[in-house]
């Protein structure tokens, strides 16, 4: 789509419009996801209600096995069968219980029952048909492991815990024979489905408890009654991280349903005005701002064109600020334009590593400096510089090492030539001098002497250490000379000479 084809009325319209749906899109999206955040939300409260309840019942399990240890070692029969060790007689009493109060009233599910000597040696069990399958050593061995380790006092304190056989759920509690002085333990085995049950009542919701692989243990009701409510499931872990239940609440949602259905109307109401009241306020404030400033100085231009006007020419009109910025920034655009161009023309006679002049400065001098000698019968000097080893010190250190290290000599020559003279950087590790009315030799040795002194002192760069060194070959160029190119020349194979004998600098007259 071509956005030429429409006038700004139009596109501006069209994006305050879009803008506008999107920002009621936004609005109804926050709001779904807020609805949403409150039902995860109340799932995550009623499910930490369901582990809190869930865990009261375990503990009521627990309380009620280690009673039943209590009143069946208060019993004198089974005192006097495990003084003697009298395995036939403790399994009798053991297997009794199957006919006793908790067993036959449900408030415990017996499956086993095991007596067990002070290091938690077998010494009976019970026999009867419902627990065969069950071995209490196999069953839970963390469970058995942490009692053998405790120590002093833990050693009364009754122990119970949530362990796994295969896919089924079994609660253990370990509660010690004798007072202060443990002679032995009774363990009992459960099944804690029964128990769990009774979440339903602390719930007051329908209740479903799975195995681990599904299997539904109980339902506190027929189908028919769930088919209106909303189930949520819930995973109980027990302390070794095992998955023990699935437990499947069935909760009545159609009033917080309802309510989210008013809040989602009444926040999508708010959402679609405040939208409209936006766009409206959107298009008047575009319209004062943008619109008609831009249309007026539309018409402006248009005058400009017919008058056949320059652009670059500083131009004046009256109206708003819009209209009054816009025409001052125009005219600012000219002279940072001009302004721009001189940089560029200074950036092309600049080496942008050492900032100093570059090699076109340096021959644009020379060509100017040759006639004005030939002009005024003036000689000058030329001084051409190059770093011994240069190679090395990039290939061993680096080259930013290497960069830093010309950075570094550009400075020091720098402060050793006047503002009359031009120093100029040639070539890779080369550098050249122009010395305006420099004729004798011995002005131009002690110039030299001075730029060698100065740059061979030992420096760090870098966490290198480096000392310096540099060839210098010069030249004169007389007022009777015929080509500086010659002159140049002289100065270049001067300086390969003081490089080749290594006297620092060498000249030619």
């Amino acid at each position: 789509m071509q956005f030429r084809n429409f006038s700004i009325r139009s596109n501006v319209l069209a994006l305050i419009i879009t803008m506008g749906l999107w920002a009621f899109i936004l609005a109804m999206s926050m709001v779904y996801f807020s609805t949403k955040f409150i039902l995860e939300n109340e799932k995550a409260a009623y499910g930490r209600l369901v582990k809190i309840h869930s865990d009261e019942v375990l503990k009521k399990l627990g309380n009620d096995s280690v009673n039943l240890a209590l009143k069946m070692q208060q019993q004198t029969n089974f005192r006097k069968a495990f003084n003697n060790r009298d395995q036939q007689k403790l399994t009798e009493l053991v297997n009794d219980q199957f006919s006793q109060y908790y067993y036959t009233t449900g408030i415990i599910d017996i499956k086993k029952l095991v007596v067990l000597d002070r290091n938690l040696n077998f010494i009976a069990e019970t026999s009867t048909n419902v627990d065969q399958a069950i071995n209490y050593r196999i069953l839970c061995q963390s469970f058995l492991a942490s009692a053998k380790i405790r120590k002093g006092p833990e050693k009364i304190k009754p122990l119970t815990k949530l362990c796994i056989n295969g896919n089924y759920p079994y609660f253990l509690s370990l509660s010690a024979i004798g007072g202060l002085r443990v002679n032995g333990y009774i363990l009992v085995i459960s099944d804690p489905a029964p128990v769990m049950a009774l979440v339903k009542d602390k719930l007051g919701n329908p209740f479903s408890l799975f195995d681990k692989n599904g299997k539904k243990l109980f339902q506190s009701h027929d189908e028919s009654e769930l088919s209106e409510l909303t189930p949520f499931d819930y995973d109980y872990i027990n302390e070794d991280g095992e998955l023990a239940y699935h437990l499947r609440i069935h909760r009545d949602i159609t009033s917080l349903g309802k309510q989210m259905e008013k809040f989602m109307l009444y926040a999508g109401s708010v959402a679609l005005a405040i939208t409209l009241v936006i766009v409206f306020i959107a298009i008047a404030v575009f319209r004062k701002s943008l619109i008609q400033p831009l249309e007026k100085i539309t018409n402006y231009f248009g005058e400009i064109v017919e008058k056949k006007s320059m652009l670059a020419e500083t131009v004046s009109v009256e109206g708003n600020r819009e209209v009054v910025d816009l025409v001052s920034n125009l005219n600012s655009m000219t002279s940072h334009m001009n302004e721009l161009n001189q940089r560029l023309e200074g950036m092309a006679y600049q080496d942008a590593l050492t900032t100093i002049p570059n090699r076109l400065a340096f021959n644009e001098r020379l060509e100017e400096l040759t006639r004005f000698s030939r002009k005024n019968d003036e000689g000058f000097c030329i001084f051409i510089i190059d770093m011994n080893k240069f190679k090395e010190i990039n290939d061993n250190m680096g080259h930013d090492v290497g960069d830093e290290l010309l950075k570094y000599i550009a400075g020091k020559i720098s402060r050793k030539t006047r503002e009359s003279d031009l120093f100029a950087r040639i070539g890779g590790d080369e550098f050249g001098i122009i010395f305006p009315g420099l004729t004798t030799i011995n002005d131009a040795e002690i110039i030299a002497k001075n730029i060698l002194a100065s740059t061979t002192e030992e420096t760090k760069i870098k966490s290198h250490r480096v000392r310096p060194s540099l060839s210098i070959g010069f030249a004169f160029y007389k007022d009777n000379a015929t080509d500086v190119a010659e002159t140049l020349r002289q100065a270049d194979q001067e300086m390969y000479r003081a490089k080749k004998s290594g006297c620092g600098y060498s000249y030619r007259i």
